[in-house]
């Protein structure tokens, strides 16, 4: 009986991970949504995303990159899935209901500037630093598109650390402004410690979804985005996701 015991544990042990899936997930770091895969806190993105696919059965592979080459690599099918992306980061890819926030764009200053950037029509005679292939909002994607080619208007950075990059030389006065998604700026100045040295305000444009967005190339894309879908829904009813975003000092989007 022990032995027959023992063969049915073994068979299970055997059959179960053939059902289990490797959800790689790639994104440059976008803190508080997406960190480093080695921090205590690596974004309340990424243990939304870990909490719903592991209950699941399934695992995550999660791990930093340019998101130029993230959205590049993952469209391809490399990897599973892109995090923090708006729909209009890769209106290809395969989109949940479910966001897993909300973002709207602020503007940096340095702190002695007398100039306040509510919208793309304050940034006359401003060298604004963006990313290479983000998407911000609808007017500033305008506005890049329409003036990525004038150096006197706007410099684009690359890189894992393009955003470290654009404060650094926004502090040096080599660009006047600087944008991106509110909390990923107030967490990364404060991370480098010179929140004090800047002045931020928020674009008047709307709130944007953000995502975490599925390869079009992987066959399971919108399974695993069903299966997201009901996870967050499950979370959010139980209590958890509150949980998830106390630890990074924000409250539910919805």
């Amino acid at each position: 009986m022990h032995q027959l015991i023992l063969i049915i544990a073994l068979l299970i042990s055997c059959v179960t991970p053939a059902f289990a899936d490797i959800i790689s997930i790639r994104a440059d770091v976008w803190c508080p949504y997406n960190c480093n895969p080695t921090d205590k806190k690596p974004g309340y993105g990424i243990e939304i995303v870990k909490t719903v696919f592991e209950k699941a059965g399934h695992q995550i592979d999660y791990s930093n990159l340019n998101w130029a080459d993230s959205i590049a690599r993952s469209r391809k099918g490399e990897f599973t899935a892109i995090i923090g992306a708006a729909k209009h980061d890769a209106p290809d890819f395969i989109f949940p209901d479910e966001t897993i926030g909300m973002s709207s764009i602020s503007y940096a200053v340095r702190a002695d500037d007398k100039s306040i950037i509510y919208s793309i029509e304050d940034l006359k005679g401003k060298l604004l630093g963006v990313i290479d292939a983000y998407s911000y909002n609808p007017a500033v994607d305008a506005y890049i598109a329409n003036t990525k080619s004038d150096p006197k208007k706007i410099h684009v950075s690359t890189g894992d650390d393009a955003l470290d990059t654009n404060v650094n030389l926004l502090l040096n006065n080599k660009l006047d402004v600087v944008c991106d998604d509110t909390n990923v700026l107030y967490y990364k100045t404060n991370k480098m410690s010179v929140f004090n040295k800047l002045k931020m305000s928020r674009d008047t444009g709307k709130l944007t979804n953000i995502y975490l967005a599925f390869s079009p190339h992987n066959p399971k894309a919108k399974e695993y985005a069903a299966l997201l879908d009901k996870g967050i829904v499950e979370l959010r009813r139980s209590g958890q996701l509150k949980l998830i975003l106390q630890k990074y000092g924000l409250t539910d989007w919805k």
